[in-house]
């Protein structure tokens, strides 16, 4: 099972630039062998997400500059900046516009980037494009975000600051993927067979992108 599962992996990363097939190889050895080699331990359907048994990888290395360099992320990075920044502007540098809240109607950023249709990138299988192969292995489509602001202070009528987008995926399979195709049906029965107990539960990738802000009012 585990010689299936690894042929999609390469094929996956197969002349894919270095960062890409880092990210291929350590999102793979996170799901089959978790911390230190010992896999991630028994998980149940009950649990609560917990770092020490959901395994995270990718902050700020190989698969953060991976997922900073594609055309999506790129795209989407720039037109998020780019509603973030005219509401500073709007504001005249005021940041309390975009609080959390727990009513999603009432959360700003959400409605501003529902109503512009911008969506999480997505990541599809390409046959010449060794990258995005990579990352259709690895991410295909990121389950959520957050947008955090730092180091960020206005000094007269201009503001500057940082924006941290911090991206997250679960490295599985549920039963509406491929789970029929070769190396893939391997793959979800590791992650699903009642025989494994939950021995190798899927690693959450996380992309971290910083990107610099500026601007004026």
């Amino acid at each position: 099972m585990w010689g299936e599962f690894n042929d999609i992996m390469n094929i996956g990363k197969a002349g894919a630039d270095a960062d890409n097939q880092q990210a291929v190889d350590d999102l793979r050895n996170a799901f089959r062998y978790g911390h230190n080699g010992q896999s991630a331990g028994t998980v149940t359907v009950d649990d609560d997400y917990d770092p020490a048994k959901y395994l995270q990888v990718g902050s700020g290395s190989a698969l953060s500059r991976a997922v900073a360099a594609s055309p999506q992320e790129q795209s989407y990075i720039e037109k998020a900046k780019g509603i973030i920044l005219q509401s500073i502007t709007d504001n005249r540098g005021g940041t309390a516009q975009f609080q959390v809240q727990d009513d999603l109607n009432k959360n700003l950023l959400y409605q501003r980037f529902k109503n512009s249709g911008l969506q999480y990138p997505v990541y599809d299988f390409s046959v010449t494009d060794a990258n995005q192969r990579a990352l259709s292995i690895a991410i295909h489509q990121f389950h959520g975000h957050t947008i955090r602001l730092k180091d960020y202070k206005v000094t007269g009528n201009t503001f500057s600051g940082t924006l941290v987008f911090h991206s997250y995926d679960r490295f599985g399979l549920d039963p509406d993927d491929e789970i029929t195709n070769y190396g893939f049906i391997d793959w979800f029965t590791l992650q699903h067979f009642d025989r494994f107990d939950g021995k190798y539960p899927p690693a959450i990738a996380v992309a971290d992108v910083e990107v610099p802000i500026s601007g004026s009012f």
